[in-house]
Parts: C-alpha cells; sequence; structure tokens
C-alpha cells in the first residue's frame, strides 16, 4: 500500500556576492590580485562567513518552487575567487600615495596641536589632565590625535570644500569639538569627526 511522503532534498545552489574594495597598484592584474589578497585576508580575520549566515534569506522562490536554505549553506570558496572588473580611479592623486607626504602632514598635525593645546586657558578641562597625568602622558595623546586630525582635515577638504586655514582655523575647532577631556577621539571614523567639528 502507498503512503505519503515528506522528503527534505539537500541542494547546493551557487552565486557569487560582489565586493568592491579600492586599492593601489600600477596595472589592472596586480589591482585585481591585491583586491583579492585583501578580502582573503579580511574573510579570514572577520568570520565573513557567520555574517553570511545572517543577511541571506532563509526562504527563497524561484521558478515557482519554494527554497528553504540549510545552516551551513554559506560557505565561501576561495578557489574560485576572481577579479571580474578593474575600473580606474578618476579621482586618485598619486600624491596621496607619498608616505613622506603623509607623515610630514601628520607632523604639522601634532606641532599645531600642541601649540593649541598650550594656548588653552588654565581652567579648560585638557589643563586638568596635563596636571593630573603630566606632560609626557599629553605628548603621546596629541601624537595619537594627529593622525585622526590629519584624516578629519583631508576628509573635508576633498568631501565637504574646506578651505580655511589649518593651524589657525581647523586645529583649534578639532581640539575643541572632536577630542575628549582625556584627550580620546569622540569617533575613530573622520567622517564622523568632521561632523563633530562642524556642529555649532
Amino acid at each position: 500500500m502507498s503512503k505519503g511522503w515528506y522528503v527534505k532534498v539537500a541542494t547546493q545552489v551557487v552565486f557569487d556576492v560582489d565586493t568592491n574594495i579600492g586599492v593601489v597598484a600600477s596595472c589592472e592584474r596586480e589591482a585585481g590580485m591585491k583586491a583579492q589578497e585583501l578580502l582573503c585576508d579580511w574573510l579570514d580575520k572577520d568570520d565573513y562567513a557567520a555574517e553570511l549566515e545572517k543577511v541571506l534569506p532563509w526562504e527563497l522562490d524561484m521558478g515557482g518552487q519554494n527554497w528553504c536554505r540549510g545552516s551551513a549553506s554559506a560557505g565561501i570558496d576561495f578557489d574560485t575567487m576572481q577579479a571580474l572588473s578593474v575600473t580606474p580611479d578618476p579621482d586618485f592623486d598619486p600624491e596621496d600615495d607619498d608616505e613622506d607626504i603623509k607623515i610630514r602632514n601628520v607632523m604639522e598635525a601634532v606641532q599645531c596641536l600642541n601649540e593649541c593645546f598650550h594656548g588653552l586657558p588654565e581652567d579648560h578641562p585638557l589643563q586638568k589632565f596635563r596636571e593630573d597625568n603630566g606632560i609626557c602622558e599629553v605628548r603621546y595623546r596629541l601624537n595619537n590625535l594627529a593622525v585622526y586630525c590629519d584624516q578629519t582635515h583631508r576628509i573635508m577638504t576633498q568631501e565637504q570644500g574646506y578651505d580655511l586655514d589649518f593651524d589657525w582655523d581647523f586645529v583649534p575647532k578639532f581640539l575643541e569639538n572632536c577630542v575628549e577631556d582625556d584627550f580620546s577621539v569622540k569617533s575613530k571614523n573622520p567622517r564622523v569627526l568632521s561632523m563633530f567639528w562642524s556642529a555649532k
């Protein structure tokens, strides 16, 4: 006598996930290889497969059929990874990649931050931090701030059209609006810091 059955059939469904990555390279081939290496490092480091599990839908309607994915369907096949298209960045400025220029910019930011700090009134919270922790700790923290200060300034000049003086206008306002009372930045994202900087 025949019976009715419900059968669960496991089927591997393969599809591509495109990731756009910006790299600096001398040719298309090198750019493709660098992008793949960066993505592989990132996937290994941040457990991308686990994140992919969260965003993929559990149920798919395809061709009149209802598909329900299994719990282990989001594996990553590194062997089939390939760079599909490589497009030059029209906004890329080779000068931005010059390490000497980057170092000089950060050094200038440190000097300006230091000058600005020493010009603060005695009752300013950052002066209180110096009294409690010493000038050596202040110098160490100013060095860390300089990187974020430079990054935020570049974001604002390149993306928001900022064109006022770095030392007399930008840095004092950065120290006032973007820095906590313990010399830590209010955000490690320079775009978020640019919003703090612009706040009234």
